[in-house]
């Protein structure tokens, strides 16, 4: 597991002040793209070298309570599943204050630039693995 910070922005929440599924989703895949860099899974090195990616093909989100304007979150980073085509990551993001907010949990698949699947290769796996749960 590995951990990225952020503060809740006015961007991020409606009219209400509480961030929204949209924007906590776009903070979760920011949050996994950073643990990521520099890694056998860069995604802009993938994309520009490799001709390879890992889209999202499914997308669950769990809420415990609202996360606020202003808020400053953790949110943990880890990888739940690998399989032989895909894998699936989990971002839990928790406040000080309260606790566990939300988990977003993505499901993504391997494809090659024709967008066929194909197996993850074995140095991805590896770093998956290394993310741990």
């Amino acid at each position: 597991m590995r951990t990225v910070t952020r503060r809740i922005l006015l961007n991020h929440t409606d009219a209400f002040g509480i961030a929204f599924t949209g924007q906590l989703v776009t903070i979760a895949m920011e949050a996994v793209e950073e643990v990521l860099a520099g890694t056998a899974m860069d995604y802009a090195q993938m994309l520009r070298e490799r001709r390879f990616g890992t889209p999202v093909v499914h997308l669950e989100s769990d809420f415990r309570r609202p996360l606020r304007h202003g808020q400053t979150a953790e949110i943990r980073v880890s990888c739940q599943r690998i399989g032989e085509r895909s894998y699936s990551m989990r971002a839990e993001f928790v406040t000080s204050e309260d606790g566990p907010a939300a988990t977003i949990t993505m499901v993504h698949a391997s494809v090659d630039h024709t967008l066929a699947p194909c197996a993850l290769p074995e140095a991805i796996r590896t770093t998956l693995a290394d993310l741990g749960t």
